[in-house]
């Protein structure tokens, strides 16, 4: 029974993929056979006035506070991944935005399976929502796409 000013907690579900014909063949103009697997990253989270986030596989914590958003090259390590989702996201937001706070973990013990997409994948997701945002499906992968290319700097195909 939740307390009055509690929040319930929302999660979100990201299935890691394969592509039993080849990996990184679809930013080469190949052909593409990909599909979700049973493995996924998992996103507990609550609306929160700025980002807070926890990992079940990497040490640390990710803070972002909306006043001081900085470079994605400003975080260290996952962190990346989590401003790299805020500034893919961030010509939709508007006012004083929405934060979350949570935990992320990923049912492999380190990257792989187009893993780091799925963690983009959940943040935006969850950011989208606590801000009343809707991502077709095909934005929801172009600014996942966005994020880790242009922010991160990871030269990925659509296919991840």
């Amino acid at each position: 029974m939740r307390g009055e000013g509690e929040e319930k907690v929302r999660v979100v579900i990201s299935p890691y993929r394969i592509c039993p014909i080849g990996a990184h063949i679809d930013h080469q103009g190949g052909p593409t056979l990909g599909m979700a697997v049973s493995a996924h990253s998992a996103l507990n989270y609550t609306t929160a006035p700025i980002i807070q986030l926890a990992s079940d596989n990497f040490p640390g914590e990710v803070v972002i506070e909306w006043a001081r958003l900085g470079s994605v090259d400003a975080y260290d390590g996952w962190g990346r991944y989590v401003a790299a989702a805020v500034h893919a996201l961030r010509d939709r937001l508007s006012g004083s935005p929405a934060g979350i706070r949570g935990r992320i973990h990923g049912t492999l013990p380190g990257g792989g399976l187009s893993s780091s997409a799925s963690v983009l994948l959940a943040y935006l997701t969850a950011l989208a929502d606590v801000n009343g945002i809707e991502l077709s499906p095909s934005e929801l992968v172009e600014r996942s796409l966005t994020a880790e290319r242009d922010f991160v700097g990871v030269k990925v195909g659509v296919l991840d």
